[in-house]
C-alpha cells in the first residue's frame, strides 16, 4: 500500500485513480483537525510509524526531485486557497480540483505536513516562501495591477488621509513590500488571518446587543476566543516544524521574520522580530521594536528579551 501511494505521486499518470493524487494527500492533511485518530499522520504504532511518514520515506527514497515537486504542489494548493480567506470565518471554495476550506483546516493541511522534517525542508525551498532579495530586479516589480498614486509634496494632512487610502484600496505591490509578504508568502498567508471586527459575521453575531442576555454576548466572545486560540496554536506548531526541521528551513524562518521588519515600516508601528530560535525545541526568543529601531536593535548584545 505504501509502495503504491508513492507510486502514484511520483507518476499519476500511470494509474487510473491517481491522476489527483497531490490534491488527495492535501484533503487527508486537512482532515486532521476533525478525526486526528483515523488520519494519515496519526502514529499506530510508535514514533514514525504513520501512514504518511511511511509514504515520505518511500517516495524520497525513490526520487528525492519527485518528493520536493509533489511536496511543492500541495504547498502551492493549500496556499491559493488561503488566499481566497479574508479571515477566520470564511470558507474558500473548493477549486477544480475539490481542495477548500477554512484558514484552520488549510493550516493543519501545512502543519501536517510538516510533521516530516524533509518535507518541511521542500516547504521552505518554495519560492514564494520568502521575498526577493533587495538587490534583485524582480524586488522592484509591481504585480496586481499599476502602482497606486503616490503621495505629492506639499500635500495638507487631508491629502495625505485621502492618498493613503488609495493606496490601501489598491491591490497592486512591489514584489518585495509589506503587502507582498503578507499576500504573496506562505507563512505571511497563514499569519495575517484574524477575526476584524469589520467583517459581517462578526457584525451579525454582535448585532442588537439589546435583545441579547450578557451570558448570550460571553459565549460569543468565548467562542470567538477559542477559534483564535486554536488557530494561534497551530500556526505555532507549523512554525515549531520548520524550525526543528534542520538548519537550512530554520534559516529560511529567520529570513521570512527579518523581511517582516525591513519591509513593514509602512503597515507596522509596532512588531515583534524573532531573535533566536532553538534549534531543538523551537523555542523563540523575542522583543518588540518598532522597523526604525530593528538594525539598531539587531547589533546589540544582551536586548531584553521575553518569552513568546
Amino acid at each position: 500500500m505504501v509502495s503504491y501511494a508513492a507510486s502514484s505521486l511520483q507518476l499519476p499518470e500511470l494509474f487510473p485513480l491517481g491522476i489527483d493524487s497531490s490534491v488527495q494527500l492535501a484533503k487527508c492533511l486537512s482532515t486532521t483537525t476533525t478525526d486526528p485518530v483515523s488520519s494519515v499522520t496519526f502514529d499506530v504504532m510508535g514514533k514514525n510509524t504513520s501512514f504518511y511518514f511511511c509514504v515520505c520515506e518511500e517516495l524520497h527514497s525513490q526520487d528525492p526531485d519527485a518528493f520536493e515537486t509533489v511536496v511543492a504542489d500541495i504547498v502551492t494548493r493549500i496556499t491559493d486557497a488561503l488566499s481566497k480567506c479574508k479571515s477566520l470565518l470564511d470558507e474558500s471554495p473548493p477549486d477544480a480540483a475539490g481542495l477548500g476550506g477554512n484558514g484552520l483546516f488549510l493550516t493543519s493541511a501545512l502543519r501536517e505536513l510538516c510533521t516530516h522534517k524533509k518535507a518541511a525542508s521542500c516547504l521552505t525551498k518554495v519560492p514564494s516562501f520568502v521575498l526577493p532579495p533587495a538587490d534583485s530586479p524582480q524586488a522592484s516589480e509591481w504585480v496586481g495591477g499599476p502602482p497606486p498614486p503616490q503621495i505629492p509634496r506639499g500635500a495638507n494632512p487631508n491629502q495625505i488621509r485621502y492618498f493613503r487610502q488609495l493606496q490601501e484600496m489598491s491591490n497592486s505591490r512591489m514584489r518585495r513590500s509589506g503587502k507582498a509578504l503578507e499576500k504573496d508568502t506562505v507563512l505571511g498567508n497563514i499569519l495575517r488571518l484574524g477575526l476584524p471586527w469589520k467583517h459581517e459575521s462578526m457584525l451579525s453575531s454582535f448585532s442588537n446587543p439589546v435583545r441579547k442576555s450578557p451570558k448570550d454576548v460571553d459565549q460569543i466572545c468565548e467562542g470567538h476566543r477559542r477559534q483564535l486560540e486554536m488557530y494561534q496554536n497551530k500556526c505555532n506548531e507549523l512554525i515549531r516544524q520548520l524550525v526543528v526541521a534542520g538548519e537550512d528551513p530554520r534559516n529560511k524562518v529567520r529570513l521570512f521574520f527579518n523581511h517582516r521588519c525591513c519591509c513593514a515600516d509602512d503597515r507596522v508601528p509596532n512588531l515583534t522580530f524573532y531573535c533566536s530560535l532553538c534549534p531543538k525545541t523551537g523555542d523563540s526568543m523575542a522583543y518588540r521594536c518598532t522597523p526604525s529601531q530593528f538594525k539598531g536593535r539587531r547589533d546589540r548584545k544582551g536586548p531584553n528579551k521575553s518569552k513568546q
